[in-house]
């Protein structure tokens, strides 16, 4: 949809104009808008065997996909994780945003799910952020902490006893991105002076959707 889009845009505009986030990024990595709603891939990352490949041409998986959800269920965003982790994927970050419909009171809730290869757990999130304006349902919260092997600790944000996601660069809404993740099988490795992690402002995220409920 369109909301998705922008807010996939919105996302990844950093890479494009001039914030942190871009400090070493065009001319290191390429960003995809389309489905999945965004992906990254190192421009250097190598070449894999043909039956790895992303496609006919040989080119490699990316190593970070996002999917944002606004018509897609909440089980149809984490069952992603699955395939995007695969033995045939060398996928290494999976960041699924589900948008929730606007309240009678004008609220709405967010939440933003991220999965990584790295982890004992790879298809179940590390990280689940709530960040909009209002808690989340308590089907929810039933649902994450029905996922096998889901730590309780891992909800956190709008709702679990954290501040309220109500301004920019607030710590409990950084969500940090590690560099040597976005550059896995780069032969180079990560670029020198680079940072050891990006971060998404889950604010950015908010206010994106913010506005365009309001259209």
């Amino acid at each position: 949809s369109q909301c998705e889009d922008d807010i996939a845009s919105k996302l990844f505009g950093d890479l494009s104009d001039g914030k942190e986030i871009n400090s070493f990024a065009s001319s290191l990595w390429e960003v995809s808008i389309s489905k999945p709603n965004a992906c990254i891939q190192p421009q250097e990352r190598r070449q894999p065997p043909q039956r790895r490949a992303v496609n006919a041409t040989g080119d490699p998986y990316p190593t970070m996909v996002i999917e944002i959800g606004s018509t897609e269920s909440l089980n149809s965003l984490h069952e992603l994780a699955t395939g995007y982790f695969s033995p045939r994927t060398n996928i290494q970050m999976y960041l699924a945003i589900k948008l929730f419909p606007r309240r009678l009171d004008r609220t709405f809730a967010l939440l933003a799910l991220f999965y990584r290869r790295d982890q004992p757990n790879p298809t179940v999130p590390c990280i689940a952020k709530s960040f909009g304006t209002a808690n989340l349902h308590i089907s929810t919260t039933r649902f994450l902490l029905n996922i096998p092997n889901f730590p309780a600790n891992s909800l956190t944000g709008v709702g679990c006893g954290q501040v309220a996601c109500d301004g920019p660069n607030l710590p409990d809404y950084q969500l940090a991105i590690p560099t040597n993740l976005l550059f896995d099988d780069v032969p180079t490795g990560v670029p020198n002076g680079t940072p050891n992690d990006f971060f998404i402002d889950l604010w950015d995220i908010q206010r994106a959707y913010s506005r365009a409920l309001r259209r």
